[in-house]
């Protein structure tokens, strides 16, 4: 991602507010276009910021958190990494925990 693309980016993720996050373009928004693209170093960028941000507002163990890591799962096993298949037990775990085991957002983590 260019200095100028990221520029770009923090404005428009700011300007709704630090406690906003579902700004109109948030990091998640463009990281998903980045993933279909297969700019995997931009993805995982932008999800990572995305989770640092989520985090800092809800916690570590909550669904949002989950979606934002099957995210970085989805990425990290794109790119043949390792840690992809730990990261998706992460989220299993958060999901179980919110939703029980028989919930369907549990039966879709990848």
């Amino acid at each position: 991602m260019a200095r100028e693309e990221r520029g770009v980016l923090l404005d428009a993720v700011w300007s709704c507010g630090d406690s906003n996050i579902y700004p109109p373009a948030n990091p998640l928004q463009i990281g998903q276009l980045y993933y279909s693209q297969s700019k995997l170093d931009d993805a995982i960028t932008l999800h990572l910021w995305d989770l640092k941000l989520t985090q800092s507002d809800v916690g570590l163990n909550h669904p949002r958190v989950a979606a934002i890591l099957n995210n970085c799962g989805l990425v990290l096993d794109d790119m043949n990494d390792e840690k992809a298949g730990d990261v998706f037990k992460a989220v299993l775990g958060i999901l179980m925990e919110a939703y029980g085991k028989d919930h369907v957002d549990v039966a879709t983590v990848r």
